[in-house]
């Protein structure tokens, strides 16, 4: 989305009633994912508890996550998220989604932490099924290795594919690509010994890369969309962080309050990610003996 078309959205909320929680009962509400992808698929979690306060909940969503999101609970109406769509939109309020854990008062023990609140339809999970071709003797793993490239933040939580190059050490593991962006090139050229298949170009928006996630056993994942995808859908996933870490992770721990089944790994020192790698093949390892037995 534009600057111009940003700037639009925001005008015309500030011209709608913002709301702080009150019940809306006979209103409509009109929840805006105003942040990245990963946000969205974050905290669209609390969806369910805005519902419960009142009337009828939209829900403006970013364009690729508009299947995945069609029946998400709590949620009436779902339109893409663009000046246009939300200039047409007919709502009584009107809240940006990021606002919601301040408005519901969320603490640290509080967080609605039931997994999976995003779900695929079996249909669409089977015919991933078909197109891994995997053995069954292989564990299945997904990875994405770089954050959006336009931020230096994002940047900052890139590892690169060539940092994996230890995990190319593990036997009987076949390896998906789940990047789709300008470092899915990177997936043409695996490090030496990596079994690594790429079905990014059939993936068409995050609808496909849940199902194909559903037929993995594990995601390994910088912090990008497909790690908070695999949280939500309940899925085991690693996720790796950069030294200077965002808020949502807090500072220490290796697991996260927000997704049950993810388990964060950390960068000691800022850009190197050789522990970080070291630490996973180790994980990876004994999990592959784990499943072996």
């Amino acid at each position: 989305m534009s600057e111009n078309q940003s700037e639009a959205l925001r005008q015309l909320s500030r011209e709608k009633m913002r709301w702080h929680g009150e019940n809306f009962s006979g209103k409509r509400l009109l929840v805006q994912c105003e942040q990245g992808l990963r946000d969205s698929l974050q905290f669209c979690r609390y969806l369910p508890l805005v519902k419960a306060r009142g009337g009828i909940v939209q829900l403006s969503v970013q364009q690729p996550l508009l299947r995945l999101f069609a029946n998400l609970p709590g949620v009436d109406e779902l339109i893409e998220h663009t000046a246009a769509t939300f200039a047409q939109a007919q709502f009584d309020l009107t809240v940006p989604m990021m606002n919601l854990p301040y408005i519901l008062g969320t603490t640290l023990h509080t967080i609605p932490a039931s997994v999976p609140y995003l779900t695929v339809e079996q249909r669409s999970i089977d015919i991933w099924h078909n197109k891994i071709n995997c053995s069954a003797s292989h564990l299945r793993v997904g990875l994405a290795w770089g954050g959006n490239q336009v931020t230096i933040l994002g940047q900052s939580r890139t590892c690169g594919l060539n940092a994996m190059v230890p995990l190319a050490r593990i036997p009987s593991v076949t390896f998906y690509g789940l990047q789709k962006d300008a470092t899915t090139n990177a997936a043409n050229t695996p490090p030496p010994g990596m079994r690594l298949v790429d079905l990014t170009a059939e993936i068409a928006d995050f609808a496909d890369t849940a199902a194909l996630i559903m037929n993995l056993d594990l995601v390994i994942a910088v912090d990008t969309a497909a790690a908070h995808l695999a949280g939500a859908l309940g899925k085991p996933v690693w996720t790796l962080l950069a030294a200077v870490g965002e808020w949502r992770w807090l500072l220490t721990g290796n697991d996260t309050p927000w997704y049950p089944t993810m388990r964060l790994f950390r960068q000691t020192n800022p850009g190197d990610w050789s522990g970080v790698m070291a630490a996973v093949e180790q994980e990876l390892r004994a999990l592959l003996s784990a499943t072996a037995k």
